[in-house]
């Protein structure tokens, strides 16, 4: 009778009885942490802890390595035979002080392994900076220097190089294409910021794997991370999010939704940000202020004094996203996954090209851009096994942009429209041959092709006739390489990275689609380049490592450097120069990362770089004629030219630390100095060096409350030390004693606060809170004066 009740008691009670629960808590709160993933090395075996943030441990076999992650937390690796009690801690994040996995080799990695610096920021981080664009991401991240000719803008500018020097990926995909140009873009804007899981920046041509343009650095946006559901059970869930600002009347709205049954998960979302002209500060130099703008009318313009000097009229866009993505576990080896991006913004004005004078009026009554599309799809299969990963990548992008200017009391408007098409292949493979080496190796193919018209439009009578397109029409530039890295531990406290790559790029431009062109005739172009990458870490301690890196880079020129057709201020037009040959790069860099205690850590670098062959902008002639009449106006003819060299040195040092349990602290700095020599040995600052800059933060952290007083500093560029680029737009610039445009230096202080709750979190920032009115180095926009941010959303 015992034995038959106890086999009932079994039969109906299996998990009470033989459940081995385990509870997870914060180490700090000792509250209990639900939603935590716990998987196995393999990943063949996943759970989560539930509401009471337990989980049964008997899922996953006795020598199973474990590990635990959540959001904000630092991640957790541990045998099963070593977890002998009932509760396991996890330590709070605060950065730079832990061990972080990032791509920089399109697989997971140590930082503590790798030569180079990075930083990486998760969505917890984004949640907190409510940024309304990837560049303002960026900005904020006090890495990044970004520059702004207008609110629908940013250009990221890293280590003294920027636009077509540093690489943009999107889940390793590169996003750069053929018509990147070497002044400042605002592509990354595409990229929907919910939408980003995290942003891995590496700074420097450390790394083998990135190809052309990657001689700044590298910004990679891994989109949203996507969970498998337990077996027999479903992941079913909504993601909100509502984000108000006052210096923009911002209205930004969102959705998304997650479904994971059995080997499959998916996720849609739509985000759709609107904002109207930004209001800039109420102290600080009065240049900025937008005193006049032009009424417009065709051919009955009208110069009018604002109302409001500090609303910068004609900022105002709007932006909206579409993300799908899906996830297929074929077997415990193999896995697909695919993703759909989409992105488009309103029609959005050049502010910077509306400040422009002439006479006692402005050169242009209209200066805008047309919608940016971005549209991205792939198809990534992955094979993984004990010792050795493999992936597959197959992406289409399509771009497409346009420019629409029109000239004070003209009828007049020119039109340019550019749609470049992108099919990209790479493959990678990771070797673990030994517990001390670890080899890998891939490839690349990136075809591109780009379509281009121009036409005029007289508003008044709607005639249109065509003109000179920017770029020839149907022109193709396509980029190949093989890559191999290796990783080598030949003792404990040291790992040396050795890379190569092997590039070729070839572009073919018919310039007879353009009468303005037609004497270049068909131009084919052909380079190739090896680059090579060579670092090691040396770990004195567990606390104290050095790292080191020699390494080069190149960019080939694209069809924005070799075919461009425009005009590139008043009085000047670029023509094309078919003769251009790649730029090349030599770094040097030396990192430390010390960690005193839980209240000091140090991560500090020192670089310098050599650019040869530079593309630069300089005077030409054509058929003896250095003037040509372009759009009735005479200009003095310019093309790009391999006619200058660059140097580039700088610091970047990251303090963090915890002056208590609850409080810690981090202080960021980056100086950069940066010089342009010509072939005739002239030196001019680098043009996108910018100037010192800081960012401190100040955190307080109370189970789910945060608050964080944030401070950015930024020094002045002088008169003297101006890019000479810049010193013919003093509309942009204040100006000093002597009535010469400069850049002054300015400070900002911002209040951010995040309550969370069981499923909801709200935001509150009073951004600018001294209302300065200041801009940053080299833009055109003024920031925001004081603002007050709200923002709702759903916790992932």
């Amino acid at each position: 009778m015992k034995h038959l009740l106890l086999f009932f008691f079994i039969a109906l009670f299996p998990k009470g009885l033989f459940a081995q629960l385990v509870t997870v808590q914060d180490s700090s709160t000792k509250t209990v942490l639900p939603g935590v993933s716990v998987y196995n090395k393999s990943h063949s075996t996943f759970t989560q802890t539930d509401p009471n943030g337990t989980f049964d441990l008997g899922l996953f076999d006795d020598k199973a390595l474990i590990i635990f992650r959540l959001m904000g937390y630092e991640l957790l690796s541990i045998s099963k035979q070593n977890i002998q009690s009932d509760t396991l801690y996890l330590n709070p994040k605060v950065e730079g002080l832990n061990e972080i996995v990032v791509s920089a080799s399109k697989f997971r990695q140590d930082i503590r392994r790798l030569p180079v610096r990075v930083r990486r920021i998760d969505a917890d981080d984004i949640s907190i900076m409510q940024p309304q664009t990837t560049a303002d991401l960026l900005s904020r991240t006090g890495s990044v220097y970004v520059q702004k000719s207008q609110l629908g803008g940013g250009s990221p500018m890293i280590r003294g190089f920027a636009t077509n020097r540093v690489l943009i990926t999107v889940d390793g995909i590169r996003m750069n294409n053929a018509i990147f140009r070497g002044g400042n873009i605002q592509n990354v804007i595409s990229i929907d910021p919910y939408a980003i899981e995290s942003s891995e920046l590496i700074f420097g041509p450390g790394t083998v794997i990135s190809g052309s343009d990657a001689i700044g650095g590298v910004m990679n946006f891994n989109t949203r991370r996507l969970p498998f559901a337990k077996p027999d059970s479903l992941i079913d869930k909504t993601d909100l999010a509502f984000r108000s600002s006052t210096a923009t009347r911002e209205r930004t709205y969102h959705i998304g939704h997650m479904q994971s049954s059995g080997n499959w998960t998916g996720y849609l979302s739509f985000s759709k940000m609107n904002l109207g002209d930004l209001t800039m500060g109420r102290y600080g130099p009065e240049s900025y202020l937008r005193e006049q703008y032009v009424r417009s009318s065709p051919g009955e313009d009208v110069v009018v004094f604002s109302d409001n000097p500090e609303r910068q009229r004609g900022s105002a866009f709007s932006s909206t996203y579409f993300t799908a993505k899906a996830e297929h576990l074929i077997s415990n080896n193999w896995e697909q996954k695919m993703g759909l991006f989409y992105s488009t913004t309103s029609d959005y004005d050049r502010y910077d090209r509306l400040l422009r004078p002439k006479g006692d009026g402005f050169r242009s009554a209209e200066w805008f851009y047309g919608p940016q599309r971005w549209l991205m799809t792939y198809w990534n299969p992955r094979y993984a096994s004990d010792h050795s990963a493999h992936q597959f990548s197959v992406a289409y992008q399509y771009f497409e942009e346009s420019r629409n200017d029109r000239d004070f009391n003209s009828e007049i408007r020119n039109t340019a429209i550019e749609e470049v098409g992108v099919l990209n292949l790479s493959y990678d493979s990771q070797y673990e041959i030994s517990e001390q080496f670890i080899a890998r190796a891939g490839g690349s193919l990136d075809l591109n092709k780009v379509n281009s018209e121009a036409y005029s439009l007289n508003l008044i009578s709607d005639e249109r006739a065509i003109l000179n397109s920017r770029y020839p029409d149907g022109a193709t530039w396509n980029a190949a390489g093989l890559y191999l890295s290796t990783e080598y531990k030949p003792s404990k406290p040291l790992v040396l990275n050795l890379g190569v790559r092997w590039n070729q790029v070839s572009s073919e431009t018919d310039y007879r689609t353009n009468p303005f062109t037609k004497v270049f005739g068909i131009q084919k172009l052909k380079n190739s380049a090896l680059t090579y990458g060579l670092g090691g870490v040396y770990c004195f301690d567990r606390s104290t490592s050095m790292r080191f890196n020699i390494s080069t880079a190149f960019r080939a020129p694209n069809i924005d450097d070799l075919a461009k057709v425009f005009d590139s201020e008043p009085g000047s037009v670029v023509i094309p120069n078919p003769d251009l040959k790649p730029e090349y790069a030599q770094t040097i860099e030396f990192g430390i990362r010390k960690r005193f205690d839980r209240s000091f850590m140090l991560d500090a670098a020192v670089y310098y770089t050599t650019l040869d062959d530079a593309l630069i902008r300089r005077n030409t002639a054509l058929n003896g004629q250095s003037q040509l009449l372009f759009r009735d106006e005479l200009s003095q003819l310019q093309s790009i030219q391999n006619a200058a060299s660059a140097e580039v040195a700088g610091v970047e040092w990251s303090i963090y630390g915890h002056l208590s349990r609850r409080l810690s602290y981090r202080v960021l700095g980056t100086y950069t100095s940066g010089k342009e020599i010509d072939d005739s040995g002239v030196s001019s600052p680098l043009r996108h060096a910018p100037p010192f800059f800081s960012n401190s933060q100040l955190r307080y952290v109370n189970g789910s409350f945060q608050l964080i007083v944030e401070s950015e500093y930024n020094a002045e560029v002088s008169a003297e030390a101006l890019p000479v680029s810049e010193l013919s737009k003093a509309y942009m610039y204040a100006l000093d004693s002597n009535g010469n445009p400069f850049s002054p230096s300015w400070h900002a202080v911002h209040l951010r606060l995040r309550q969370q709750w069981k499923r909801w979190q709200c935001s509150i920032a009073i951004e600018n809170i001294f209302d300065r009115r200041y801009r940053p180095f080299a833009s055109g926009m003024s920031a925001p004066g004081r603002q007050l941010v709200v923002a709702f959303q759903t916790i992932r």
